[in-house]
């Protein structure tokens, strides 16, 4: 049966609250128990009093302060925000875990601002759950002055965890959202932007990390940042426009840390300004990835590193294998517009790349379509080239087959809301 604490679960009238109340056997009303909606209290004791097993918390609209809000070890429990709820750190706030805990299941935290503009704030989110974390509609506020602003991890590898509609797009000095999972994570509708230590970054991961739409903007290292078999981006944007002081190499999609393979689908990626290696990246401890069904527009002020501005950066960029196995690459139905000075649209520094219907139009000056550096068994097939240097290059004893090559024609370019 329902029991309800401080007042009655379906006096709210928002369609389908009842039908989630019910999921729940205790439903509480902070406000009605005691919790202070101005944000002038910390509302930490009436939180712990009642977080409990099979239990749902639910915010009213107001402002609430919090020093340390433990998740550890809840199971069926859910806080959820109805209307404009915004949690801020209290003075004594936890730096290292503000929200969070381990061991959790079937997790549910829902309809939060997180109000973290005052200066010097670094609240952390972080849960680790044995399968069922949700984590939805969660927007943080304001520069995070510290390390990572969230971490997600599922515990079983079975397990599935679901992050949709977070926000943080006012960056910060450490990484957007990290991610060491052992089971399965999906990001879906998430937007990061302007952190400095990888927006989000998921490399480190054993189990699959899917991205499934959203936006990735801005970030140091990488916008997002695979390695583990079966992950994925799909439906992204992904942009790369503007350089933080101190951003040193903003690549766009990096795969590192693991052998693949991984997907790149269906997204639209633009690199217009600062410095980095690439708007897709292979890195030296990454592996297999294919890519396909995707738009991107290279800038001519989007350069490599230690060029001091001079050349224009790549496309896709695929460097020796050091780490992992060399592993594949496949580049399928893929536009690549834009162009600078120098370099190419493309520059694969191992063997085994497949190019296949790929339309690339670079103008600048000696700019190159595809480099291969000491590659071999490499395909070129069905693929316009229209670049102001050679076409394909092969340096250092590459080889590939090339069938179907124009060296004439126009690209579509990616749409990513910009007026460019």
């Amino acid at each position: 049966m329902l029991q309800t604490v401080g007042g009655a679960a379906l006096s709210f009238g928002l369609v389908g609250t009842a039908a989630a109340d019910e999921e729940y056997g205790t439903v509480v009303d902070m406000v009605e128990v005691g919790a202070d909606p101005t944000g002038s209290e910390p509302i930490d004791d009436v939180f712990h009093e009642y977080a409990g097993d099979d239990t749902l918390l639910r915010f009213p609209e107001g402002r609430y302060r919090a020093n340390d809000l433990s998740l550890y070890a809840l199971s069926e429990f859910a806080m959820v925000g109805k209307g404009d709820v915004t949690l801020v750190p209290g003075e004594d706030y936890d730096e290292e875990l503000w929200i969070g805990g381990a061991e959790t299941r079937n997790l549910r935290i829902e309809n939060f601002t997180i109000d973290a503009t005052h200066e010097g704030v670094a609240p952390e989110v972080v849960v680790s759950a044995t399968d069922g974390l949700v984590v939805r509609d969660l927007r943080k506020e304001g520069f995070h002055d510290g390390g990572t602003a969230f971490g997600f991890r599922t515990l079983d590898e079975d397990g599935h965890s679901l992050i949709e509609n977070l926000q943080a797009t006012d960056g910060g000095s450490g990484t957007g959202v990290y991610v060491n999972t052992t089971g399965s994570i999906t990001f879906r509708d998430c937007e990061i932007e302007g952190f400095a230590d990888n927006g989000l970054y998921a490399s480190h991961s054993s189990g699959p990390v899917s991205v499934e739409g959203g936006h990735y903007a801005n970030s140091n290292v990488a916008q997002i940042r695979l390695g583990s078999a079966g992950s994925s981006v799909e439906d992204c944007e992904v942009v790369v426009d503007e350089q933080p002081d101190g951003f040193g190499n903003m690549r766009g999609i990096r795969i590192a840390d693991g052998s693949g393979p991984v997907g790149i689908e269906n997204c639209e990626i633009s690199v217009e300004n600062g410095q980095g290696t690439g708007a897709v990246v292979g890195a030296y401890s990454g592996g297999s990835f294919d890519l396909r069904n995707t738009r991107i527009h290279v800038g001519e002020e989007y350069t490599t590193r230690r060029s001091d501005g001079s050349r224009t950066s790549y496309a896709v960029y695929v460097d020796d294998a050091t780490a992992v196995d060399a592993g594949t690459r496949t580049i399928e139905n893929v536009s690549v517009t834009g162009g600078g000075s120098y370099r190419g649209a493309m520059r694969f520094s191992r063997d085994d790349n497949t190019i296949e219907n790929v339309c690339i139009s670079q103008s600048g000056t000696r700019r190159n379509g595809i480099v291969f550096e000491g590659a071999g068994d490499n395909e070129v097939t069905d693929t316009m080239i229209d670049v102001t240097g050679e076409a394909v290059v092969l340096n250092d004893g590459s080889t590939a087959d090339e069938t179907g090559i124009d060296t004439a024609g126009s690209c579509p370019l990616p749409d990513t809301g910009s007026d460019d």
